[in-house]
């Protein structure tokens, strides 16, 4: 981390977000299954000199310098993961996507043709600054099918979003907020969780990934202030998530993870279990 993060928005924080485009390029271009990420379009979202840093890294340290690393194995996981959510939620008809915290996500692109042939809308967002550079760089991509909205979730009124976005609350809808909550203060993430929850048809779909309180508080403070933590605690996480409307159906940590997508692999890594996924509905 190059500074102290100040807003979801600032150099550390975007540092941390393209640190994980850069894993996942590592991963996808120099692992084999089952270690082999399936992000192979985020090499189109860094620019030329990131990824060749990349490469004289793997090429002067070796790649078990990376598989050493516990956050780097579990990043495996967490793409796996959902990949899972996004694909099976398009199996059942969702038809609109809302991607928040973007960054260098790619599930648009790498799934373009049955996103396409199912007519499925995709909403992508991030702070103003990097959703127009993932915009500019995913023009290779060719995405009709994607609109980009600047959202902060610390200073964008959630009415204004809502008009920019060309969101429907009354198509079923899949809300992705993959590696966010460590970036953004708990009372910001409640409000934006709310309004979302709230604006959501019966049936819609949330994913969202929580550090564990207590294992790296210090992590993302903005200004000093602690930022987003969940208990691990299963009835304080459904307690949470109820109170804004939403009901869970799963809690998925990394040895849930390792489980559903390593089995039978005999190689033994470090795994990252300060995270966990939750899987939740609209009521």
């Amino acid at each position: 981390m190059t500074s102290t993060p100040t807003s979801p928005g600032s150099r550390g924080d975007r540092a941390n977000l393209i640190r994980a485009g850069v894993l996942r390029y590592v991963q996808n271009t120099y692992e084999r299954r089952p270690w082999r990420n399936p992000d192979f379009q985020v090499r189109h979202l860094l620019d030329a000199d990131t990824r060749r840093e990349a490469d004289r890294d793997v090429a002067r340290h070796g790649i078990g310098r990376f598989r050493r690393k516990d956050f780097y194995n579990y990043l495996l996981l967490r793409t796996l993961c959902y990949d899972d959510v996004f694909n099976r939620s398009v199996s059942d008809d969702i038809r609109q996507i809302v991607i928040i915290g973007a960054g260098t996500d790619t599930r648009a692109y790498r799934f373009r043709n049955v996103l396409l042939r199912k007519r499925v809308r995709i909403i992508e967002c991030d702070v103003p600054a990097a959703i127009r550079t993932k915009q500019r760089r995913a023009t290779i991509l060719k995405a009709p099918h994607v609109r980009y909205v600047g959202l902060d979730i610390h200073s964008t009124r959630p009415s204004t979003w809502a008009a920019r976005s060309g969101y429907s609350r009354s198509i079923k809808t899949l809300f992705l907020i993959e590696g966010v909550t460590p970036y953004v203060h708990e009372r910001s993430f409640r409000r934006w969780l709310g309004f979302l929850a709230r604006r959501a048809c019966e049936g819609s779909l949330f994913a969202c990934d929580y550090k564990i309180l207590g294992t790296d508080d210090d992590f993302g403070k903005i200004r000093g202030r602690r930022t987003m933590r969940m208990s691990r605690t299963p009835d304080r996480v459904h307690a949470f998530h109820n109170a804004l409307g939403l009901n869970v159906i799963a809690m998925l940590r990394s040895r849930e993870l390792k489980r559903r997508y390593l089995k039978g692999t005999a190689e033994r890594r470090p795994v990252f279990d300060e995270d966990f996924v939750v899987i939740a509905i609209k009521r």
